[in-house]
């Protein structure tokens, strides 16, 4: 826990004269003796409580960490409110008792008498209470803000967890389909097996050079959807085809690695290909959003994989509270994803 309020140097040297007139001023009300403002503070009985505020405030502040070292913070606040409260009630009594022993008693060379020393003693204990609420309410304030800090901490680990999870994935389905067409494509001809290879290279080549990113353009992630194409062709007779319609200015902006060829690959299992119903996939602009469409022809068994699509959207939400939305008109579906600026986010 960070230093609190009441251990700062500037409290500890101005609130002990501010304690001390305004015990000096209520006194004066409490025994009707008001004189000139002038006389009122340049006398040595205000001198004489500003005193007596340095040593019941410094009091305090030791006492403060004394409690702290037999209550430590794991302990109920109040147990340690109970505590403190019985230790500088007795401090402050015993402070009091000595002070105006010393200044009535010896230096002035008088008697004080038990209705002046209650009084002092009523004044001051009501602003040692004073003090005590006011170090009480600064522990409870500042507790709350490390319980909402480290709330917010945990959740911000665990979504760079699933971030990074997210980033990380490799789809074993896809892999087993690749490797599956290429075997097809060796016995039939080596020249487009190569070419089929370096495609596949190049698709987890991409996962695995941006795991460790937060976003990339949306220049290499039209390239990897691209690619993922490229690979699910041989499986579908080349019945897939992807138009880019994007301006040029908005290839450099960003998205979440993966995001085109988790929606590419999720829009070709959910949607019947033949040749008869090609399948075209548009990627467009919209305000700051981009947007994939395509014809919608649904399976009536569906092959996608929601949970990705739902990490997905997690991933969104670490960095925007614009959510990936899917959006079916008719015959067409659409999503669209909000493109990401990356901000450095404040603690």
């Amino acid at each position: 826990m960070k230093r609190m309020i009441v251990h700062h140097w500037a409290i500890r040297l101005f609130v002990p004269p501010l304690f001390g007139a305004v015990a000096y001023l209520l006194t004066l009300m409490l025994w009707g003796n008001f004189e000139s403002l002038e006389e009122i503070f340049l006398s040595q009985e205000l001198l004489f409580f500003v005193t007596v505020g340095y040593l019941i405030t410094e009091g305090q502040h030791w006492l403060i960490r004394l409690v702290n070292v037999i209550l430590p913070n794991q302990f109920r606040v109040g147990w340690r409110m109970l505590l403190q409260s019985v230790l500088s009630l007795a401090l402050t009594v015993g402070v009091v008792y000595a002070t105006s022993y010393y200044y009535f008693e010896i230096y002035l060379q008088t008697t004080v008498y038990d209705t002046e020393l209650m009084g002092f003693l009523q004044i001051w204990t009501v602003l040692t209470l004073l003090y005590i609420l006011m170090y009480f309410s600064a522990l409870m304030h500042a507790r709350r803000n490390e319980s909402k800090l480290a709330q917010e901490m945990h959740e911000r680990e665990l979504l760079d967890y699933r971030v990074q999870a997210f980033n990380q994935e490799i789809n074993p389905e896809l892999l087993y389909m690749s490797l599956e067409s290429l075997i097809s494509l060796i016995h039939q001809d080596n020249r487009q097996a190569d070419t089929y290879l370096q495609r596949l290279s190049s698709v987890y080549r991409y996962i695995l050079d941006r795991r460790r990113e937060d976003l990339v353009t949306i220049m290499e992630e039209t390239a990897a959807a691209s690619n993922l194409v490229d690979l699910l062709n041989p499986t579908y007779q080349g019945h897939i085809t992807l138009k880019n319609h994007l301006p040029t200015d908005v290839l450099e902006q960003q998205l979440v690695p993966g995001t085109l060829p988790i929606l590419v690959e999720y829009i070709v299992r959910t949607n019947i290909i033949s040749a008869i119903l090609p399948l075209t996939i548009h990627l467009s602009l919209e305000e700051d959003y981009l947007v994939i469409e395509n014809r919608l022809c649904q399976r009536l068994q569906p092959q996608g994989e929601d949970e990705r699509l739902e990490r997905l959207q997690e991933a969104y939400s670490y960095f925007t509270t614009r959510p990936v939305v899917e959006v079916k008109v008719g015959e067409d579906q659409f999503f669209k994803v909000p493109i990401l600026e990356l901000q450095p986010l404040e603690v």
